[in-house]
């Protein structure tokens, strides 16, 4: 089993669709009625469209409440764009360090926590394929022989 996308209930998906955007640094790669996604992984639904498609309980009854992880690989560069938006203020949930890692905690316009951790690695992506690994900008490998490196 893989993971394809996180999705994400929202009450307005004009704001969500803007506030994601502006957090992931893309535009949406896909859209539809009532949902749009990004390349990165997250992809938001309205209230009617989840509960049309995910919901099990009525509509009220089904919770918002979700925590969503994402690893950067320049922490600092990340905090600088963070600190040229006007909303910074309002959006900050906590500030920290885990495994050595610096972290920092968002809300979302629906209340759902998004926590930006700093990377492990000096450089990570994803291709089509595998996940790849980037150590020097002429150098890729496969998980399996960086962690053997390591």
């Amino acid at each position: 089993m893989q993971l394809v996308h996180s999705v994400i209930k929202v009450t307005d998906i004009k704001v969500s669709r803007q506030w994601y955007s502006s957090l992931l640094f893309e535009d949406i790669s896909q859209s539809g009625d009532g949902w749009c996604s990004w390349r990165s992984g997250v992809t938001i639904v309205s209230k009617e469209k989840w509960n049309e498609s995910f919901s099990l309980l009525p509509d009220d009854q089904s919770p918002t409440c979700i925590s969503l992880v994402f690893e950067v690989p320049s922490f600092d560069r990340f905090l600088h764009i963070l600190s040229i938006r006007d909303d910074r203020a309002s959006i900050i949930a906590g500030e920290g360090s885990y495994g050595g890692r610096r972290y920092i905690k968002l809300l979302d316009p629906d209340m759902n926590i998004v926590v930006v951790l700093e990377s492990g690695f000096d450089y990570a992506y994803f291709s089509d394929g595998e996940r790849n690994v980037v150590n020097n900008p002429g150098e890729i490998m496969g998980m399996e022989s960086f962690q053997k490196k390591k």
